[in-house]
């Protein structure tokens, strides 16, 4: 008894904050990609009424929302593969990790941006407008953030999920699922930022991995009794 016990102490309370963590970051991720608007209304016209709300759904729910989601999954991840996979867990968890805080920086750097370029105090509304065509047009600055951020992101959870693949720590279809969520959304005719889209990653990303972080906060349970 007294062997088992300080193990207890160790593990579970930091696994269980890791999974709150997650949790609410899958949430605000949740709510920043059905709230934002389609790419046909990012324009002037129809950014400027949402100036503020735009500015605060990026710096306190859409770039909080991936960095607390995908700094968390990596632990989660690592905790279900044990001796086995576990190198690979860590070197996916690493590329995770870096991938997601260059798209925090990005999601972020947009909400600024815009928020400072939609100010009727500082630019009229013709010269604001000037200035968010120009940006649109090169949006190099942010959408190397945020699109290489992505990228990288979506490669280390890749390995992660070969870790877990490896480690035979999940049902196999948890792993399978993502993978083809993520082909699906490259691959079908899913507008960006439509419903449709916000839907399928849903059902096809986000519910497995959310199913995931729950087996590691079990497994671990069970470890430690």
């Amino acid at each position: 008894m007294t062997t088992t016990s300080p193990a207890r102490v160790r593990v579970a309370p930091g696994l269980y904050v890791t999974f709150v963590l997650f949790i609410v970051g899958m949430v605000l991720r949740t709510v920043f990609s059905l709230w934002h608007p389609s790419l046909a209304m990012l324009d002037y016209e129809n950014l400027s009424p949402i100036r503020e709300q735009w500015w605060a759904m990026h710096i306190f729910v859409g770039a909080p929302g991936a960095l607390l989601a995908f700094a968390s999954f990596p632990v989660l991840a690592y905790a279900l593969c044990r001796a086995r996979g576990s190198v690979v867990a860590a070197v996916g968890g690493a590329v995770t990790v870096t991938g997601i805080i260059f798209f925090g920086q990005g999601i972020a750097a947009e909400g600024v941006t815009y928020g400072y370029v939609l100010n009727t105090a500082a630019l009229s509304g013709e010269q604001g407008e000037k200035l968010l065509t120009y940006i649109t047009d090169h949006a190099e600055l942010s959408q190397i953030g945020i699109f290489g951020g992505l990228a990288v992101t979506s490669l280390g959870v890749l390995v992660l999920l070969a870790a877990l693949w490896l480690a035979r720590a999940v049902p196999r279809w948890l792993l399978v699922l993502p993978v083809i969520g993520l082909v699906g959304g490259l691959a079908l005719p899913f507008a960006p930022f439509s419903l449709e889209l916000g839907l399928f990653d849903i059902v096809t990303q986000d519910v497995p991995l959310v199913l995931i972080a729950v087996l590691a906060l079990r497994t671990a349970k069970h470890a430690t009794d």
